[in-house]
């Protein structure tokens, strides 16, 4: 069968509609309509998305939709800018086409592997979803989603209180070392354990600010 040009070909070729494409892919299904209308171009975390959900490779996706943003805006080229001549380099060559959309592709899709990988590990009953039902499907994920945010948010607080409390016993802390902490941290998670949920505030509010060196990171006033 041929490869769809478009994401909206691609659509009609899986017996999808816009609705279910934007459930798989975890985006507004508003997203998915304005990409194939034309009017916005996909983000990079809507590509990685989509080209996930659609078991396809995240460059074709990209491609795929630009098709529908070049088919409005033809006077316009992939870095949203007026058609001009190819800037040349030293050798008299066009350099490389997309390198640094393709970085952020790739940075995303690692971020986003990260979580889905952290979110189905918390996720019950298995990865497949039984039913055939766009809102069961869209609930299923969006409360799988809400239980890996919380537990992330959670596991950053604790993150940021060790690091806070660290620099305040006066050792220093390398932010290059802080960088490669990940929040996906499954061994201090008891899966198996009792989840309650307490809708009442704490009583003290949870420290989400990092302060190790508070004159470069935080500066209060002038130098």
């Amino acid at each position: 069968m041929r490869r769809a040009a478009t994401l909206g070909d691609e659509i009609i070729r899986r017996g999808l509609n816009q609705e279910q494409t934007a459930v798989l892919g975890r985006v507004q299904p508003s997203t998915v309509q304005r990409i194939v209308a034309g009017q916005v171009r996909a983000s990079p975390k809507t590509i990685v998305s989509l080209a996930k959900a659609l078991g396809i490779g995240a460059t074709r996706m990209q491609a795929m939709c630009e098709a529908h943003w070049l088919a409005a805006h033809p006077d316009e080229d992939l870095s949203g800018g007026i058609v001009t001549p190819p800037p040349r380099n030293a050798y008299g060559r066009p350099p490389r086409p997309g390198s640094r959309l393709r970085e952020q592709i790739t940075a995303i899709t690692n971020r986003n592997e990260a979580f889905h990988g952290f979110a189905d590990w918390l996720m019950f009953g298995g990865k497949l979803i039984g039913h055939n039902d766009p809102d069961y499907h869209e609930k299923v994920v969006k409360f799988n989603e809400l239980i890996a945010n919380c537990v992330i948010y959670s596991t950053a607080c604790d993150i940021t209180n060790a690091a806070n409390q660290i620099a305040a016993e006066g050792e220093p802390v390398d932010l290059d070392d802080l960088a490669t902490v990940s929040p996906y941290i499954t061994h201090t998670v008891r899966r198996f354990g009792n989840w309650i949920i307490n809708l009442t505030p704490p009583d003290q509010a949870p420290s989400t600010r990092l302060d190790l060196e508070p004159r470069v990171l935080f500066p209060t006033g002038p130098a």
